[in-house]
């Protein structure tokens, strides 16, 4: 009886074994053991997308494969694969959305859990487009691609304020640049770029082009003979026909396209001037009817110097402390008084000012053309001023923002009052005081410098009026010798008051481009040297201060003007 119990037992669990129903074999537990791993999507083309999975070991018939579209509902085992295969291709996933994929192993009505990924299957904007002109009648466009499988590129156009005209061109999927044959001079161009395939598009990269003609810079007017100037200037297009110059004479009316050169040439000579008068020039680009604006205005002014910017190494290793530390200095072009400004100037100048400032201050009274002197700093910034309106300039300097120096009130002779609200706009064309740098610069000889000891020469005597040879009095202005660049008596006759505020220390902290000097002080620079003193301070490097309020019968002033 235990026995054939026992061969019945036996008997029943053999036919179990030989099921063919692998849900008993593999329960939804091992499924789960059993999930595929490492989905990845990669597009193929503007259509079509690459599923790749790694399998791990398990008894399961093969995959299946879930997508969503979008924020849309998930599409449920849209294809099936074996167990052998880790790859499946999406042949209907264009370009223009975002996909999501899961990948599950399966056994009969057995499950693995999912794998899933998603990819934002979009168009992103090109990038870095660029327009430049081409021609006269013509713009190109340059982009970068950003994407791998769009069909090409769709471009459009506004001209200034008009409407924008879609998709004016269209190129292939590997062109990153395209020509506007029809887009001429005269007009402001914007146009837009975006990639497509089929009917999905990216977002635009878009980009405005100013075609008109632009302005020329840096106009610069050089004197070459007593009956020429010359002219030169940058001009800023590639496709002008040329230029046409214009001139005004004194205080007359402009005259306008008193000559014409062409494209290549970006110089001119005027060789009909008067060297007593002043002249001013301005110059435009022009191509057939359409002109740019007007270059800066620049002038010839009779008994000024011009002075090319440029680098140079100011102070002395040798010299005085206060000289040293050498360093460099790199200073825009200005324009300085060939001379000191001397007796007659200042008297014309001067005369019915309410600032309590002689017309007549001199030591030396009554020599018309000796440098004036017995004038304190502030009395040169009502002068610098007053030149200025009655020429019709724009004055530099400003008491409590106004320019008028009939409104600044009495100036300062004692020791121990100051202006403190005195500013200067730099970028006036009015008259002002040499910056201490400038000053340096244009005695040195400017970018044409021998790197003499004095102002034009090693040779104090042939250039400066000191205590040694000025017979204790100063001189007419331009009897010595000038310097490398026409300048006078910087070296010697009598000191000359600079802008900056005075400190020992200065020249360890000044800033390279157009120091100003300090932001305040109690004395006032002075430079050059003079006829009562000794030749030791005809030295080009050597410095002095004085308060602002005091004046001296050896200093004066010699008056500048910035380029416009």
């Amino acid at each position: 009886m235990k026995l054939r119990l026992l061969i019945i037992v036996l008997l029943a669990m053999f036919a179990f074994s030989c099921t063919d129903k692998l849900t008993n074999v593999n329960s939804a537990t091992d499924m789960n053991y059993w999930t595929p791993k490492n989905l990845t999507i990669t597009p193929l083309s503007p259509t079509s997308i690459m599923l790749s999975w790694e399998k791990v070991s398990g008894n399961y018939q093969g995959f299946k494969i879930s997508r969503k579209v979008g924020s849309g509902a998930w599409q449920e085992d849209i294809a099936t694969v074996g167990v052998n295969v880790t790859e499946w291709i999406d042949n209907n996933a264009p370009y223009g959305t975002n996909y999501s994929y899961r990948v599950k192993a399966y056994a009969g009505d057995n499950y693995s859990n999912y794998v899933e990924k998603g990819e934002k299957l979009l168009f992103s904007t090109p990038r870095h487009l660029t327009i430049t002109p081409h021609s006269a009648t013509s713009l190109k466009l340059i982009w970068t691609d950003t994407n791998q499988f769009e069909q090409g590129y769709k471009i459009s156009r506004k001209v200034g304020d008009g409407d924008w005209e879609d998709d004016i061109a269209t190129v292939g999927a590997n062109v990153t640049a395209w020509i506007d044959y029809n887009a001429r001079y005269g007009a402001i161009y914007a146009y837009r770029v975006k990639a497509y395939a089929g009917d999905n598009y990216s977002s635009y990269v878009e980009r405005n082009q100013v075609f008109i003609l632009s302005a020329p810079t840096n106009l610069l007017v050089n004197q070459q003979t007593a009956t020429s100037l010359k002219l030169t200037w940058t001009g800023t297009n590639q496709f002008e026909e040329g230029y046409k110059i214009s001139r005004r004479v004194a205080d007359g009316d402009w005259e306008d396209d008193i000559a014409t050169v062409d494209a290549n040439n970006s110089q001119w000579t005027d060789n009909t001037i008067n060297s007593t008068q002043v002249f001013q020039y301005r110059v435009r680009a022009y191509y057939q009817s359409d002109y740019s604006d007007y270059s800066n205005i620049n002038a010839y002014l009779p008994n000024f110097v011009f002075v090319q910017g440029g680098t140079f190494q100011m102070g002395s290793n040798s010299g005085d402390g206060y000289e040293q530390l050498v360093h460099s200095v790199t200073l825009s072009p200005f324009y300085i008084n060939k001379y000191e400004t001397n007796q007659a100037e200042w008297q014309t100048v001067m005369t019915g000012n309410n600032n309590g400032i002689s017309p007549t201050p001199s030591y030396f009274f009554d020599y018309p053309n000796r440098p004036v002197e017995r004038v304190n700093w502030y009395a040169t910034l009502v002068y610098c001023n007053r030149k200025s309106i009655q020429e019709g300039l724009t004055p530099c300097y400003a008491k409590n923002g106004d320019t008028n120096p009939n409104n600044w009130g009495i100036a300062p002779v004692d020791h121990y009052a100051y202006w403190y609200d005195i500013t200067c706009n730099w970028s006036a064309d009015g008259y002002r005081l040499p910056t201490e740098a400038e000053w340096e610069y244009a005695a040195i000889g400017g970018n044409q410098s021998n790197n003499y000891t004095y102002s034009g020469s090693n040779n104090a005597d042939d250039v400066a009026w000191y205590d040694g040879n000025s017979s204790y009095r100063t001189h007419d202005v331009g009897t010595k010798a000038p310097n490398e660049l026409g300048i006078y008596d910087m070296s010697g006759n009598v000191y000359e008051w600079c802008w900056d505020w005075y400190s020992s220390s200065y020249y360890s902290s000044s800033p390279t481009n157009n120091p100003t000097g300090p932001s305040s002080g109690s004395t006032c620079v002075f430079r050059g040297g003079s006829w009562s003193y000794t030749v030791h301070g005809c030295r080009v490097t050597n410095r002095f201060n004085n308060s602002p309020g005091n004046s001296y019968y050896g200093l004066g002033l010699r008056v500048v003007r910035t380029i416009q």
